[in-house]
């Protein structure tokens, strides 16, 4: 009975449930009795768009890549009515969502704009929402954004030396001028033949592919070549820098020392509105320096002095040891050194530098007493066969210990095939601590000075210019001039008798900056410089200025001239000094401008002017110029007069376009009709009476004369262009043989062949009638030339054999040979032309698109409008694009986009009116 008890309590609680079910139903649509209906039903939201800085997508499958600040807009709909429109934003990482902004709502259309603080991946929910709160799938959506307001951004910049794992970092310019490349320690700081520089790049939501790469730039900001990245990763990008990417941009970097800035440019993926691009962005610490003359080996002294004429010496006491250092950027192979007695070095003469490439063991041998000596004690010798990868060594010698002047010679050699090497003479000077020393740096001891004409060129100035080094100081120094009246044994005793009756601090005081004559010598006063601390060493720098050649030296301004100086340290000792200038007995040196050479042509439609230039090395003045004809008697001077620009001209020049006379024997028609080569003699003396001559001779000619050969060519010339050369005339020319005429060249080579052997010629084109012939040679295929020169290998004086064949006068009778040698020597072009119709060669070509994983499908890229196809072509050699070039790739006609070195890029959009079908290329 209790069971049936439940099981009736169980039948009747279902039948209760099952009315009341029942009744909810069927009352859902009537009213609940107080004027109000239930709402069960949920709303119903759409996106339909989203804008970004004008830029509007209604599709968001699989997210979007959009700035911080972007709107949607959409429709909500609801049997009731919407009470409002709201998002929320979850950011990757986090769990659930949070409230967001509300939307504006109206007439079932909302509107929002979000505004982000950072970037990242956020998920966008829009909501609608009624009154009672109904909920459904249909009442959310979601938008996925990949948010990214910035460029890409790059840091940890370096240079991969590529030698052992060895890296230098970019630096500033100023730190980088600060460095001493002469120091071991700075061995990597200067780049030369190839090297990669290395970074790291970040992005919020990634980096386009090949977006990233550099740009080089000299001192003053010009551009000099964009380098693509080489790596296999935009965030670890490699930009490989070589000696012909540089040469290429800026010819100069051939030689010397150069900084270079580096700038970067990179694009994100980011497609709404557009991507962000960093564009030769400049960086914090972005420069490096170039030197190709940094790839020799070096030898380095930490305590060396360069005196004004590039004299390099090193100071140290008796017994003191010197610390040499010999170093290369990449790897050593050998070292040789040895420090010389002045009696060791004396016997070796003149230096040889090849007998020591050649025998190194010689220089070790030269120390001749080292071998005598204990090497525990000192070593006056060193040499050194490097391990491999080694690039450092450091060599320690002991000084004399005596004061001498010895000589430190050293050799190095790096471990290229080139065995590149690297040669130093150092002077030094051992120096006891108990006595000063002098050096005068300028002008060398046994040298004729160098002079500055002043006052209409009544005076020759010169200064002498040094240093004075002790331990503990120096306070007074005199130099004394003894003349030629003292015997030369006796210079140095005469001189010290004079500077010895100098005995009180008051006397040597009253000289300072004073001169004083005695005996027919003079002496002069002269003031140190305040004391310097320099490698233990007490420096004091010293001048004489104006010592006057012309008026300080009596009669004997042209001779050798013999000084005795004194410098007296605090404590009272002394050191003498000997010092010597050679006189100033050098000729002039002569430079005949017309003629430009002995034998010149000259034809008799034209005057004659003859000048020339003359200068000393010493700097002297000259005093007199002459021209004058001397295949007569009596010889004949010509009057001149010298120009503001330097050159001495004849006033009257020689006849030659219708002489007033035809008689007279100075007209070039005299001359011709006699059979007269005349001579000249062209004469230079300077204020001490040097005199130098030259003689030339001239050829006269009644045929026109060749004066110059030029070419209107670029200096770099390829395949198929035309090189225009200009043979110019004294007077009207034509040419005979039209078909046959040429100018011979040289110095091109196609492929293995050299063209000379074949006598290539740039064949005649136009001018004949004219003074002036137009000569054409087309670049081939596979011709090259670093400088094309006109031949003028060739003196036969028949016609037609000449150089320049086929030529007649204007009378058309007579033929001229035209010999190139009377223009300048080797070559009568007077500009550098280059030949390269090397054509370059294909290597590659890739394609690369911006394909989304989503958008490949069993490795076929399905691209849609707006999409990028991109296609890298990569050549044998660096090249150059002109124009506007494009690369048809199918239906699809891509644009040229960048070219640096030997790789160029072409790259567009897919448009909307781009078909569909397979893009393919095919290469041989």
């Amino acid at each position: 009975m209790k069971n049936l008890g439940k099981i009736l309590y169980i039948y009747l609680s279902v039948l209760f449930i099952i009315f009341i079910c029942y009744f909810f139903f069927s009352c859902s649509n009537m009213s609940t009795g107080l004027g109000e209906e239930v709402d069960l039903e949920a709303p119903v939201i759409s996106v339909k768009k989203l804008t970004c800085r004008d830029i509007e997508l209604t599709s968001f499958s699989g997210g979007v890549y959009c700035n911080k600040n972007v709107s949607f807009s959409g429709t909500a709909s609801d049997n009731n009515k919407i009470s409002r429109v709201y998002t929320q934003i979850k950011w990757a990482g986090e769990e659930s969502y949070s409230n967001f902004t509300n939307a504006k709502y109206s007439d079932n259309k909302w509107n929002v704009d979000l505004a982000f603080d950072k970037e990242g991946v956020a998920f966008i929910k829009f909501v609608a929402e009624d009154p009672a709160k109904n909920i459904s799938p249909k009442s959310t959506k979601v938008v996925t954004l990949f948010i990214d307001d910035t460029a890409p951004v790059a840091s940890a910049w370096y240079i991969d030396r590529e030698i052992g794992g060895i890296q230098y970092g970019l630096k500033e310019k100023e730190e980088l001028e600060a460095l001493d490349l002469n120091l071991p320690e700075n061995k990597d700081a200067a780049q030369n033949v190839s090297f990669t520089i290395k970074s790291n790049f970040n992005d919020t939501m990634g980096i386009k592919k090949d977006s990233v790469k550099i740009q080089l730039r000299d001192e003053e900001g010009n551009k000099i070549c964009d380098v693509l990245n080489s790596g296999s990763s935009n965030y670890a990008p490699e930009f490989k820098i070589t000696h012909e990417n540089l040469v290429y941009g800026k010819d100069s970097l051939k030689t010397g020392k150069h900084f270079i800035k580096v700038l970067y440019t990179a694009e994100d993926i980011v497609s709404v509105p557009t991507s962000n691009r960093a564009e030769n962005i400049e960086f914090e610490g972005g420069w490096f320096i170039w030197w190709p003359e940094s790839d020799i080996p070096k030898i380095s002294q930490k305590e060396v002095e360069t005196d004004s004429e590039g004299n390099e010496s090193i100071n140290i006491f008796i017994n003191d040891v010197i610390s040499l250092d010999v170093f290369d950027d990449d790897e050593l192979q050998k070292a040789y050194c040895a420090l010389l007695t002045s009696d060791e070095y004396s016997a070796l003469g003149t230096i040889n530098w090849s007998e020591y490439e050649s025998n190194p063991q010689k220089l070790l041998d030269a120390a001749v007493g080292d071998a005598a000596e204990d090497p525990s004690q000192r070593k006056r010798s060193h040499s050194y066969q490097a391990n491999s990868g080694e690039r450092e060594k450091t060599f320690i010698l002991r000084a004399s210990p005596t004061p001498d002047t010895m000589h430190l010679i050293a050799i190095a050699w790096d471990n290229t095939d080139a065995h590149k090497t690297i040669k130093k003479d150092f002077t030094v000077h051992v120096i006891d601590s108990t006595s000063p020393i002098l050096l005068i740096s300028s002008p060398a001891d046994n040298s004729v000075p160098t002079v500055t004409m002043e006052s209409g060129n009544t005076k020759a100035k010169f200064d002498i210019e040094g240093q004075a080094l002790d331990s503990i100081g120096c306070t007074y120094l005199e130099f004394v001039w003894v003349p030629d009246s003292v015997a030369a044994t006796n210079k140095s005793e005469k001189a010290k008798e004079w500077l010895e009756t100098i005995t009180t601090d008051s006397a040597h005081e009253d000289l300072i900056g004073k001169t004083k004559t005695q005996d027919g010598m003079k002496l002069w006063g002269v003031k140190l410089s305040d004391k310097v601390e320099y490698n233990g060493f007490q420096k004091q720098t010293f001048k004489i200025e104006g010592i006057d050649l012309l008026s300080d030296f009596g009669d004997e301004k042209k001779n050798d001239k013999a000084f005795v100086a004194k410098l007296t340290r605090k404590d009272g000792n002394f050191v003498y000094t000997d010092y010597r200038l050679q006189g100033d007995t050098g000729d002039p040196v002569i430079e005949t401008i017309t003629p430009s050479q002995d034998m010149e042509v000259f034809d008799t439609s034209e005057n004659v002017t003859l000048a020339f230039k003359a200068y000393k090395k010493s700097g002297l003045a000259i005093a007199n110029y002459s021209i004058k004809r001397v295949d007569v008697t009596p010889e004949l001077n010509l009057t001149g007069t010298l120009g503001p620009d330097g050159v001495y001209r004849i006033n009257s020049p020689i006849l030659g376009t219708n002489p007033a006379d035809a008689n007279d024997v100075n007209t070039l028609s005299y001359m011709i009709s006699k059979n007269i080569k005349p001579r000249y003699q062209f004469t230079a003396t300077d204020i001490l009476g040097n005199t130098y001559g030259e003689k030339r001779t001239l050829v006269i000619s009644n045929l026109p004369r060749l004066r110059s050969i030029s070419s209107t060519a670029p200096t770099l010339c390829k395949k198929g262009d035309e090189i225009i050369i200009n043979a110019n005339f004294s007077g009207t020319v034509y040419v005979k043989n039209t078909n046959s005429a040429y100018i011979k060249l040289k110095g091109i080579k196609n492929g293995d062949t050299d063209l000379a052997e074949l006598e290539a010629g740039a064949y005649y084109k136009s001018g004949s009638g004219t003074t002036t012939l137009q000569f054409s040679y087309t670049v081939k295929e596979n011709d090259n030339s670093d400088k094309l020169i006109v031949d003028n290998s060739s003196k036969n004086a028949a016609a037609d054999s000449g150089p320049i064949s086929g030529l007649i006068t204007a009378n058309q009778s007579s033929s001229i040979s035209v010999n190139l040698n009377t223009i300048t020597g080797d070559n009568a072009l007077s500009k550098i032309i280059k030949i390269d119709g090397v054509l370059p060669k294909l290597t590659n070509i890739t394609v690369s698109t911006s394909a989304t994983s989503d958008n490949v499908k069993s490795e076929v890229q399905y691209l849609k409008e707006g999409r990028t196809v991109t296609v890298t072509v990569t050549t044998s050699e660096p090249v150059y694009v002109q124009g506007s070039p494009t690369f048809k790739f199918n239906n699809i006609e891509l644009p040229f986009t960048n070219c640096s070195s030997n790789t160029i890029t072409f790259s567009n959009k897919i448009l909307n009116t781009d078909t569909d079908g397979e893009l393919s290329i095919t290469t041989a």
